[in-house]
């Protein structure tokens, strides 16, 4: 019903939900042993780990949720993508650069302009229904009783309102521009195959770059959690690839380089690298499973 967003979305990607501070204060004791006469024994602390507002709900709302919260990671990812490609003349496609550099001096501006206007349109699209499913979605569990008005609920669904306002004008502002400088009709099926490329390239660009820094002798904190980020981008944007792809040879293609890619961030983050609460987390496909 909700289209791509039953299969967008693994439900233990907790991103928005983490980042709580588990360390108490120093001088809170919660509990002490009894004196001991004539020994010198140092007390005994019992501090109890603090717990979300979630750790009380039901699997319901946990699930949309985790859907809601992944989507919203998603759109983020798409929407990076859309501002690179608007703000630097850079293209990710080898095919595509090929063809700029063949165009005649007086044609190649135009043409530039016209394919960077196209390829923000599509993902601008993208993102804006992958929001507007998000939002039905949390419409119509809230109206059955499936969610509870939690704080990680209302920042979540803040945000994603807030992000769809944005994408609603700036598809209604390069639509336009679009349209005045370009003939070509924006089908709907030129629309989803451009994304699922332009969003498939950036993976394999997140990938490779990360691989590259990997190999670098400069392998400063800053350095490392670049690669992390950059490693989860690709996850996200593979997950939600695999989960789409009607083709079972390309689901098989982009299950592979997605578990790849899970296993170079295993490894990155057994090394004991800590991020705030604004970067990406592990999405564990093993324990759980999209809707299809």
């Amino acid at each position: 019903r909700y289209g791509s967003l039953e299969r967008d979305r693994s439900p233990s990607f907790a991103r928005r939900n983490s980042g709580i501070d588990i360390s108490p204060p120093h001088h809170m004791l919660l509990a002490q042993s009894p004196p001991t006469s004539g020994q010198n024994v140092p007390s005994l602390r019992f501090v109890p780990q603090p717990l979300s507002e979630e750790t009380l709900m039901d699997d319901n709302h946990n699930e949309t949720l985790g859907k809601l919260s992944f989507v919203l990671d998603l759109v983020e990812c798409i929407l990076d993508l859309a501002r690179t490609l608007g703000s630097a003349f850079r293209s990710i496609d080898p095919v595509e650069t090929r063809k700029v550099e063949q165009l005649a001096p007086e044609n190649y501006s135009q043409y530039r302009t016209s394919q960077r206007s196209l390829e923000q349109l599509v993902l601008y699209a993208r993102a804006c229904s992958l929001l507007n499913s998000a939002l039905h979605l949390a419409r119509d569990e809230t109206r059955n009783n499936r969610l509870q008005q939690s704080t990680n609920l209302c920042n979540v669904i803040s945000e994603l309102q807030t992000y769809y306002h944005h994408v609603v004008d700036k598809c209604k502002t390069i639509h336009r521009d679009f349209t005045q400088n370009c003939k070509t009709s924006l089908s709907p099926k030129l629309v989803m195959a451009t994304a699922d490329k332009l969003i498939y390239n950036q993976a394999v660009h997140m990938c490779q770059t990360a691989a590259l820094d990997e190999c670098s002798n400069n392998q400063s904190p800053n350095l490392k959690s670049e690669v992390v980020r950059r490693y989860q981008v690709a996850q996200i944007l593979f997950h939600s690839l695999a989960q789409t792809a009607h083709n079972e040879n390309d689901k098989y293609i982009l299950m592979k380089y997605l578990k790849s890619v899970e296993r170079r961030l295993s490894v990155r983050t057994s090394e004991s690298i800590h991020f705030d609460r604004h970067q990406h987390h592990f999405v564990d496909n093993q324990r759980y499973q999209c809707l299809s």
